[in-house]
């Protein structure tokens, strides 16, 4: 699953982003439940309406980005066939130090 994620989410980056490959960290888990987007705060709730989406093959895989132009760090949620849902966030190991 690891290297799922890690090519996914780098491959999101490029085509959003036009980022190649860089050196950067990626973590991964599923994605929060809704009763956990009930329970956040009302800022947490707009910055996440702010999301960029994407589908791609009549739903089978769609994906919601949270991205700078030209920065590594961001954030994807990763949705397959309408149901299963994951979260993958990129880290710029360079600006980690900072």
């Amino acid at each position: 699953m690891d290297r799922f994620f890690n090519r996914m989410s780098r491959a999101l980056l490029c085509h959003e982003n036009s980022i190649g490959y860089v050196n950067c960290k990626i973590e991964w888990r599923m994605s929060p439940i809704v009763f956990n987007f009930e329970t956040m705060s009302d800022d947490l709730k707009e910055f996440i309406s702010y999301g960029k989406l994407g589908v791609i093959g009549d739903e089978i895989f769609s994906y919601v980005g949270w991205f700078q132009p030209s920065w590594i760090n961001s954030l994807w949620i990763l949705n397959f066939y309408g149901g299963v849902e994951f979260m993958v966030l990129l880290n710029d190991v360079k600006k980690e130090n900072y």
